[in-house]
């Protein structure tokens, strides 16, 4: 389940390296979502990598165009 977290509170709470060089006196939001194993699979492969093998580079129309996009829709394609 993804879960998230929002807390507000001041900069110097954080760890240095999280800051960015904001004032430790600052109040600054900090949001924490746990990473599905999915979403963590995509990060070291990229989001779009798996996609790259399909391209198909030439279409004779609109109608192939729709026809081709519509396959990969319904999870023909």
């Amino acid at each position: 389940m993804n879960r998230i977290v929002v807390r507000q509170v001041p900069a110097g709470e954080l760890p240095v390296a999280l800051r960015g060089g904001i004032d430790p006196s600052h109040p600054v939001e900090v949001t924490v979502r746990e990473l599905t194993s999915r979403e963590t699979a995509n990060q070291a492969t990229g989001h779009f990598s798996r996609f790259f093998g399909q391209r198909r580079a030439n279409f004779a129309d609109v109608d192939g165009i729709l026809a081709h996009v519509r396959a990969v829709r319904d999870g023909e394609g």
